[in-house]
């Protein structure tokens, strides 16, 4: 499916930050250690303007398949807020990455965990980064786990697992869920108001796993998600809609590098003019391309090069429809430059030159582990993302499955909106994110009917991973915050 194609580099981070392969291909239930320990540390900071206290714990649950086999065994972080009256009733946020499939190391650095990570301005290959006390972390508000999905980070399946059944939406989503259940029930917080949270596919992971507990014992009170691509089966071209939800992050990256005027209009209304033109103008002009006499064609083409930078003969040589990769690689080219990776329209290479893969977040992340955490298992085991996930499933369940065999994600969150009115989603995107554009979560809300008071749809300066830069999360932070007191926990 062609779905693969695009979300198979759907890496939660821009650039392959913390995404590493693994360092030789592993044969399925080959043998490992069992990373069956707990690791308990306490812990006091100050975050923001608050002092709290925590307990981490870095711990194992065994998941079991069909036949109740022990069929994989995740390693999570967790981070507990000392001294609550009622922690039963306190809110717990369970967050995972994308890829598929990915360990939750960017969020866990970046946004939800204790300590953060302050990148250099992009394209820099980490040069200059810090860490820092997270002033925006939410554990005022929630405690939170963080969750390695099979074979990302310590998880592994266990040698009576099968990786087909783990290496597919439907078994991925199951695992989670089981994780989820058996994690609440150990730590006694079955009556605690459940939220998740995922970025990238990790976005597709929460709105099924939110529609699958819908009619639960427990349902999530709400669902968050960053780097929204639920909607790449429908937007990918040569579907016209795809070139179209393309244009605007486009725009904005043609901005970022003063190819395109920023003009008098605020963000927001640089966002909604540019989201405006591709489906009013220029999705029109696509549909029926071959039919505009060549006047059409040329006027068309001339309002795209004054959007995107890119030359109005690059657009008429290719009937108006340029490719990402085509964009990457001609919007700088006066400059000897090309963009270095759809997930950050920011971050740029010269051209000719490979693109670099930067592990340094990875190496911080496992030195904290190891230093804060007192992990003592081998740091190089810990995997930023799962071996082999080339031909990773996609068909969606029976009764919300699409004609092509994938998931019908509108239908999904229709439909868990519709279960409770209590029920609240966050939808972020970046604006120079040309991986999963923000144009195609706003194609989502726009072609889905759904209760205006239970979702918010947020689109913030960044990348694919947007909370890298510090102002966007804590806008994010700020709005999963008031969310959660909205609804009164």
């Amino acid at each position: 499916m062609t779905i693969r194609r695009r979300i198979g580099t759907c890496a939660l981070l821009a650039a392959a930050l913390l995404m590493t392969a693994a360092t030789s291909s592993l044969a399925e239930n080959s043998a490992a250690a069992p990373y069956d320990q707990s690791f308990v540390t306490q812990h006091t900071g100050v975050f923001g303007n608050e002092t709290l206290s925590y307990t981490a714990t870095v711990e194992s649950t065994v998941l079991t398949d069909d036949s109740g086999k022990p069929a994989a065994n995740f390693v999570s972080t967790s981070y507990e807020l000392n001294g609550v009256k009622d922690p039963g009733k306190r809110p717990v946020i369970f967050a995972y990455a994308g890829g598929p499939s990915g360990a939750s190391t960017a969020y866990h650095s970046y946004l939800l965990g204790p300590k953060r990570i302050v990148d250099p301005e992009p394209g820099r290959a980490g040069a200059g980064r810090t860490v820092i006390d997270n002033p925006d972390w939410l554990l005022d508000i929630a405690d939170i786990v963080m969750v390695d999905p099979a074979e990302t980070g310590f998880s592994r399946i266990l040698p009576d697992g099968k990786r087909d059944y783990f290496y597919n939406i439907n078994g991925d989503t199951a695992s989670i869920e089981q994780f989820i259940g058996r994690w609440l029930k150990k730590h006694h917080r079955e009556a605690s108001p459940l939220y998740v949270m995922g970025g990238s596919y990790g976005s597709v992971r929460s709105i099924r796993i939110a529609w699958d507990l819908r009619k639960t014992a427990h349902p999530v009170a709400g669902f968050f998600i960053t780097a929204n691509c639920a909607m790449l089966q429908e937007t990918t071209p040569p579907f016209p809609i795809g070139f179209a939800t393309a244009l605007p992050s486009q725009e904005m990256t043609a901005i970022y590098h003063h190819k395109v005027e920023h003009g008098p209009l605020s963000d927001k209304q640089l966002l909604d003019d540019a989201y405006d033109f591709a489906t009013n103008e220029y999705l029109p002009a696509l549909s029926r391309v071959q039919d505009l006499t060549p006047a059409q064609r040329s006027a068309m083409a001339d309002k795209l090069s004054a959007r995107t930078g890119i030359s109005a003969d690059v657009y008429l040589a290719n009937d108006l429809a340029i490719t990402t990769k085509q964009y990457m690689d001609t919007l700088l080219q006066d400059r000897g430059l090309v963009i270095a990776t759809t997930n950050d329209g920011r971050a740029t290479r010269p051209a000719g030159t490979p693109a670099r893969e930067d592990l340094g977040a990875l190496d911080l992340f496992r030195a904290y582990m190891r230093d804060d955490l007192k992990v003592t298992y081998p740091m190089s085991d810990y995997r930023g993302e799962a071996p082999n996930t080339e031909n990773w499933g996609y068909d969606g369940p029976k009764d919300a499955k699409r004609w092509d065999g994938g998931n019908d994600w509108p239908k999904m969150v229709r439909e868990t909106l519709g279960a409770d009115p209590k029920t609240r989603m966050l939808s972020f995107n970046g604006y120079y994110d040309n991986q999963c554009p923000y144009s195609e979560a706003r194609y989502l809300f726009s072609r889905t009917k759904l209760p205006k008071d239970q979702y918010e749809v947020h689109e913030y300066p960044g990348p694919h991973g947007l909370y890298m830069v510090p102002s966007t999360a804590s806008h994010i932070t700020d709005d999963i915050r008031r969310t959660i007191k909205a609804q009164g926990y």
